[in-house]
């Protein structure tokens, strides 16, 4: 029983080491700042990345992640196109590029117009398909089709573009990475 005893014992110390090891990386990340989109100052004002919700939308400047699970309306590029680093994801390292909504692109001109864009988004639910993404943005009184290629992952990280508009949709444990983290699906 003793060897027992001691085997268990020094498990659950190894263990609660690991969960203030984890606890102290959440803290971390969660109280990275961004900045997000103010519709009431039309400004960029800054935030942490706990606070965000569905639905605001923040600005991610190059080298920086991804907040949360982002449909790309704006960036610095003419042309829409931003490129992503995913090797948190999915370990590949070459950049893989995504483009906004063509039409949003070329008319929010300004912060004052992306701070007072107002719409709705219907898309799927949370799930752990990280090259699928189905769903329609619905503002501007049109309806724009959106696929995995406007959408901007958690845990990526902007390249090769000064900045990028994102609209969050999905955040803490709804973003494709937690969903695909291996502690997540064992709960």
């Amino acid at each position: 029983m003793v060897p027992l005893i001691i085997v268990i014992a020094i498990s659950a110390i190894k263990d609660i080491f690991e969960d203030m090891k984890r606890h102290r990386s959440d803290t971390k990340e969660n109280n990275r700042e961004i900045k997000r989109a103010d519709s009431v100052l039309n400004r960029l004002t800054r935030d942490k990345w706990q606070n965000l919700k569905v639905g605001q939308i923040v600005r991610v400047s190059e080298n920086k992640y991804f907040p949360a699970d982002l449909i790309l309306i704006k960036s610095s590029n003419p042309n829409g196109i931003v490129y992503v680093e995913t090797k948190q994801l999915d370990g590949e390292t070459n950049l893989k590029h995504k483009e906004s909504v063509k039409e949003l692109q070329e008319v929010l001109e300004d912060i004052e117009k992306v701070s007072t864009l107002k719409g709705k988004v219907v898309c799927d639910t949370p799930n752990d398909f990280l090259y699928k993404f189905d769903g329609n943005l619905h503002c501007q009184g049109q309806q724009f089709a959106l696929n995995h290629n406007q959408i901007l992952l958690r845990g990526s990280s902007l390249k090769n573009t000064d900045w990028a508009y994102g609209i969050v949709v999905y955040t803490g444990h709804d973003t494709k990475i937690m969903m695909n983290s291996a502690s997540f699906r064992g709960k």
